[in-house]
């Protein structure tokens, strides 16, 4: 377990600026769920802190050359603003096998959509301005 790097403090700020206590975050090297039951290609950030299993963590997100651990780096930061925001990430996360990623933006406020796919709209927001093709 680890605290965010500069970089990927700085990285993050690029989208949430000032908006997450970067110093409150863990990053976690193992699976949320017991018996390693969290699935590989998934990272999970029901708490605040961030779990990535050993196959898609890196131990400073900003130097990677691998632009979907970035861009899931980016979408689980925006888990961690929901919950410092007060929305019940982990509650709602029970429901995460069910919840719909896809989206079409055809709503006129953010929180008119579920939480995963705030973290996608945002996420893929990201990768579009720093001309990522994922």
């Amino acid at each position: 377990m680890r605290q965010l790097t500069i970089g990927e403090i700085a990285l993050a700020k690029t989208l949430y600026g000032y908006s997450i206590h970067y110093h409150l975050v863990w990053v976690h090297r193992e699976s949320y769920l017991p018996f390693n039951l969290q699935p590989v290609d998934i990272a999970m950030s029901p708490n605040g802190e961030m779990w990535f299993r050993e196959e898609t963590y890196s131990p400073d997100f900003s130097l990677e050359d691998d632009l979907v651990k970035k861009h899931r780096f980016m979408h689980e930061m925006m888990h961690v603003w929901q919950t410092q925001k007060g929305m019940f990430v982990r509650t709602r996360g029970l429901f995460s096998g069910i919840a719909d990623y896809t989206y079409s933006l055809d709503k006129v406020d953010l929180l008119h959509y579920g939480l995963e796919q705030q973290a996608s709209i945002v996420s893929d927001y990201w990768g579009d301005a720093a001309n990522l093709l994922i």
